[in-house]
């Protein structure tokens, strides 16, 4: 594991749409999925803002 992303970097992949997920998933393409993680406080974070 190399890469842990945040909740906005979660948030950008979720969206699937604008130039910043352009950006990420363009940078994300050239490693393996295996190198990115995601915390259970961004999880946390995520529900928080989904009950919000």
């Amino acid at each position: 594991m190399r890469y842990l992303l945040d909740t906005d970097h979660l948030s950008i992949l979720q969206r699937q749409a604008g130039q910043d997920y352009t950006n990420l998933s363009t940078r994300m393409a050239g490693y393996p999925l295996s190198d990115f993680a995601v915390s259970t406080v961004t999880f946390h974070e995520q529900m928080l803002g989904n009950h919000a």
